[in-house]
């Protein structure tokens, strides 16, 4: 991979380069900068398709092609998918595709997710 894999922000926001030129804006349309979207938990990643802002990835492996070989070079897009500022193309291996989802799933809370008490929030 010729990105650094060591890399971290902690932020909480970001552009993944989804579009060249995203129709909502974000969080940036209330603050007047370039498209930004909220950075999702990884817990039960694996039970909450659609993914995106927008819900247009339907499926984990749909999220994977985009990171692998679909990033856009959009403006604003994160620092931490640029290469000498240009997007990062991660070409995932099969190898490395099937590790990302068998780690993704060690986030799923199978006892949370079977919990009658978090099943509705209007049930008391």
């Amino acid at each position: 991979m010729s990105w650094y894999p060591g890399r971290t922000s902690g932020k909480i926001e970001g552009n993944n380069g989804l579009y060249m030129d995203y129709p909502d804006k974000g969080i940036a349309m209330t603050q007047g900068g370039t498209p930004r979207f909220k950075v999702p938990t990884l817990r039960n990643i694996m039970l909450t398709a659609p993914y995106m802002h927008d819900g247009s990835l339907a499926t984990i492996d749909d999220v994977l092609d985009h990171y692998s070989n679909d990033i856009k070079n959009a403006v604003g897009l994160d620092d931490l998918l640029k290469v000498n500022n240009q997007a990062v193309k991660m070409n995932f291996t099969d190898s490395q595709r099937i590790a990302l989802k068998a780690f993704l799933s060690t986030m799923t809370d199978e006892k949370v997710v079977a919990d009658i008490k978090f099943s509705d929030p209007f049930i008391r």
